[in-house]
């Protein structure tokens, strides 16, 4: 028997492969000074993006892309994080070394948070109650409990820290070294770095999706946007059409993500691949195959019939003989297990 592109095996097998996604740019919106960061709010459908070259902030109405007012009193504007119940952002204000409050009921700076060198990213926790700040010159990320508005903590070990993203759950974030191409992975529990994610070009903006599967890391310096698989923190495919993109942000849904331009004082709307009917992770059938890691090349470790639990496949709509995971159903890497049928006879 032959099998083309499969390991054969007397047993079991075990199969990585690539799948295609379609992410692709659906429009743009005009009217910023060169524009760096980008937050959505999650309570309405109004987008935050800094313009660092006047130094403010434009309100974008998500549902007519167009900015409709104007927030004063940030200089050397870059990064802006909005909090979980929409009513305040924090802009990363480099020239004066803080971090500004906007209150977004009346759109004014309410107060600033001190001692920084040269902020330039910003994240907050799921709760809204850590913010993450990066601190570009001296490659160090300040932690900041946003009850008090005071530094708790400082996290070393970065190379000019740029964008920073939270991962859903609030135990990863995602931290873009402009200065050595890489993206730090960041143990929220600990507060240290556990892993280095390469193959970036001057990352400067980071965001996860809402399922904690894809980040999106900005490349400034070769005007693309690469997608990194966050089961095996590799990058899986690369968008283009950008112009010295900087920051990137995506929407509560998970559909759309918007990512500033600053070489051309725009903001590109890129729709998101979404899984197909039928793709999604079966729900409450554990799977141990899923932290297999992906292999630079070949198929993947094989996994024995008894380290999966079947039960539940029945009625899903899946074959139990061949079931199929696609990072959460958002596409990427495929994942499959098959076994010998002779075996279950």
């Amino acid at each position: 028997m032959v099998i083309t592109g499969l390991l054969v095996t007397t047993g079991f097998l075990g199969v990585v492969a690539p799948a295609a996604r379609a992410d692709s740019i659906v429009g743009t919106i005009t009217g910023f000074n060169g524009p760096h960061g980008v937050a959505v709010n999650p309570a309405a459908m109004l987008a935050y993006v800094t313009n660092n070259a006047n130094s403010t902030v434009s309100v974008v109405n998500l549902n007519t892309n167009t900015v409709t007012t104007s927030i004063a009193g940030v200089n050397g504007a870059y990064g802006v994080a909005v909090n979980p119940a929409g009513t305040l952002a924090y802009v990363a204000d480099a020239d004066y070394v803080r971090l500004s409050v906007v209150n977004l009921n009346t759109n004014t700076v309410s107060s600033n948070i001190t001692v920084f060198d040269f902020p330039v990213g910003v994240a907050l926790n799921p709760a809204g109650t850590v913010a993450y700040v990066g601190n570009f010159f001296n490659s160090t990320v300040s932690v900041i409990n946003l009850n008090t508005n005071t530094i708790t903590s400082t996290l070393t070990g970065f190379n000019n820290p740029a964008g920073i993203a939270v991962n859903p759950s609030g135990t990863l974030a995602y931290v873009g070294n402009v200065g050595n191409n890489t993206v730090s992975v960041v143990n929220l529990n600990t507060n240290t770095i556990t892993g280095t994610l390469a193959g970036f070009n001057g990352p400067f903006g980071v965001a996860v999706n809402p399922a904690g599967t894809l980040a999106y890391v900005t490349n400034s310096n070769n005007n693309t946007v690469s997608v990194v698989n966050l089961n095996t923190n590799r990058i899986t495919s690369t968008l283009t059409g950008f112009n010295g993109p900087s920051g990137v942000a995506i929407n509560s849904a998970g559909t759309f993500a918007y990512v500033t331009n600053n070489g051309n004082n725009t903001v590109s709307v890129v729709a998101l691949d979404q899984p197909a009917a039928g793709s999604a992770v079966i729900p409450a059938v554990p799977d141990k195959m899923q932290a297999v890691a992906r292999p630079s090349m070949g198929c993947a470790t094989l996994v024995s019939d008894t380290s999966v639990n079947w039960s539940g496949i029945a009625g899903t709509g899946w074959n139990p003989s061949w079931a199929q995971w696609a990072n959460g159903g958002l596409g990427g890497d495929v994942c499959a297990h098959a076994w010998l049928q002779h075996e279950h006879q």
